[in-house]
C-alpha cells in the first residue's frame, strides 16, 4: 500500500483543516487562499462559527470557513462594521452614504436616542443614523443638532430665521 502525506485543505466531518507540506496540521495561525481569510483553531480547524476573538479583536466568520471584512452587517438587530483587514470597529465613527454612525466598546452601532461621545450629546435614530441639522424634541424639551450632529448648547443660534438661545444643558429658552 502507497502512503501518502495529503497537504493543503482537507474537509473532514463538517471542518476545514489545512495540512502543511511535511503533512502536520497547521493550527493556531492564519491561512490566506485566493483571496479569503481563514483562522485554524489550536485544534486545527478552521473558525466557522461567527464571532471569535482572536488576541484583542473581534472577527466574524461564515460557515463556509471564511472571514468577512468590510462589510456592514446586521446580528441580532444589531448593526456592525468589519474593517478592511476583517477586525469589528470599535469607539469609532464609521460614514456610509453619507449618513454617520458610531460604533459602541463592544462594536455595535448607537441607536438608542442620545449618547455622549467626548463632549458632545448626538441622538442616534433607530436605523443606527445620526441625525443633523434638525430639531429633536425629549421629553417636554426641544434641542437642535448641528450640521455635524453635536447638540446646540451655551450659544445663540439663528435657525430658520428665529433667534434661539440654548443653555449649557441643550434645552431651547
Amino acid at each position: 500500500m502507497n502512503n501518502v502525506k495529503q497537504t493543503g485543505w482537507l474537509r473532514e466531518g463538517g471542518n476545514l483543516y489545512y495540512l502543511n507540506s511535511d503533512g502536520t496540521m497547521a493550527h493556531d495561525q492564519w491561512m490566506q487562499e485566493n483571496g479569503e481569510w481563514y483562522y485554524l483553531r489550536n485544534w486545527g480547524a478552521a473558525l466557522n462559527c461567527g464571532w471569535s476573538k482572536i488576541d484583542i479583536d473581534w472577527y466574524w466568520f461564515d460557515s463556509d470557513c471564511t472571514m468577512r471584512r468590510d462589510d456592514w452587517m446586521t446580528v441580532d438587530g444589531n448593526l456592525y462594521y468589519l474593517r478592511d483587514w476583517g477586525g469589528m470597529l470599535y469607539n469609532q465613527w464609521r460614514q456610509k452614504d453619507g449618513e454617520w454612525y458610531y460604533f459602541r466598546s463592544w462594536g455595535a452601532a448607537l441607536n438608542c436616542g442620545w449618547s455622549k461621545i467626548g463632549i458632545d450629546w448626538y441622538w442616534f435614530d433607530k436605523d443606527c443614523t445620526m441625525a443633523h441639522d434638525q430639531w429633536i424634541r425629549s421629553g417636554n424639551n426641544s434641542y437642535y443638532l448641528r450640521g455635524w450632529g453635536g447638540r446646540m448648547y451655551d450659544q445663540w443660534a439663528a435657525i430658520d430665521g428665529k433667534r434661539y438661545y440654548f443653555r449649557s444643558d441643550g434645552t431651547c429658552a
